[in-house]
């Protein structure tokens, strides 16, 4: 399972949770995707801990790769195929049950505000730290910017080092911020 989780990208992962939501659907079904207003589909971010906002990932995608991507999905087991199209099967569900994993956290009443400001020449790191902040529940102020109840973990920290991003990262405790109304709950 740890292997699987470096090699799957953030595109991979977006189909995984459509096919969680969706259940069976065709490569069309994908391809167009659900049609949701802004408000929706943050709400819909917001309920399911998600990678993110996954519906634009896929519609941003070209069909060749999600075909490519559904190969490799059926060829790791993540998925199968049947004739009314694509599924998880129990080693998908199994995968996304560990990225949505939550522990509970019991807030001591600091804000951490997480500023990055990441190279361009580091781009997928940049997408892996933003979504890896949004799985912890931190909300975006701004563009790189996000704030969030629960202090990162040690395996997040050293995950940094190792890509080489911990130079570009600002971690800041902070014990009150005024008009916090639109920060999350």
């Amino acid at each position: 399972m740890n292997k699987l989780s470096t090699k799957i990208g953030i595109t991979a992962t977006a189909i995984l949770y459509y096919l969680a939501e969706s259940g069976t659907v065709t490569l069309d079904n994908i391809l167009s995707g659900r049609k949701m207003t802004l408000g929706q589909k943050y709400r819909r971010m917001d309920a399911i801990k998600s990678i993110g906002d996954y519906y634009d990932i896929l519609s941003s995608a070209k069909e060749n790769s999600l075909r490519t991507i559904l190969w490799r999905l059926r060829k790791r087991g993540l998925v199968k195929k049947n004739n009314e199209g694509y599924a998880l099967n129990f080693l998908g569900k199994a995968f996304l049950s560990k990225i949505k994993k939550v522990d509970k956290y019991s807030w001591d009443g600091k804000w951490r505000l997480v500023m990055f400001d990441v190279p361009e020449t580091k781009r997928a790191h940049r997408v892996w730290l933003n979504y890896k902040l949004i799985n912890y529940d931190y909300k975006p102020l701004q563009k790189s910017v996000l704030i969030g109840k629960k202090p990162l973990d040690e395996d997040l920290l050293l995950e940094l080092v190792k890509r080489g991003l911990y130079q570009h990262v600002r971690i800041i405790t902070v014990g009150e911020i005024d008009n916090d109304n639109y920060l999350p709950s």
